[in-house]
């Protein structure tokens, strides 16, 4: 019986341990030339130069009035399997 008891914790300890690794530890940051397709009020979609298309939630304190279509800029973005991709930065290339 004592047997079962810590086989089972030690499941329980691998799960939450690979759970930790797959949410929290597989965040990570990507950076991109694109083109604005498309500004929302709180998301901006992005076109990089694939053609593939990435919407991103876009937090408070980043500006987005001043975002024109025509321009290239470069993103920072946060991007996870299990959250929406969030932006980080965003700078116009010259």
């Amino acid at each position: 019986m004592l047997k079962k008891w810590r086989i089972l914790i030690l499941l329980v300890v691998f799960g939450l341990t690979a759970m930790y690794y797959v949410y929290i530890m597989s965040e990570s940051s990507t950076t991109a030339g694109v083109t604005i397709a498309e500004v929302n009020k709180n998301s901006i979609v992005v076109v990089n130069a694939v053609g593939e298309k990435t919407k991103l939630i876009v937090p408070r304190g980043i500006d987005t009035s001043c975002l024109n279509k025509k321009d290239f800029y470069f993103v920072d973005y946060y991007s996870n399997i299990f959250r929406k991709s969030t932006l980080r930065e965003i700078h116009k290339a010259y």
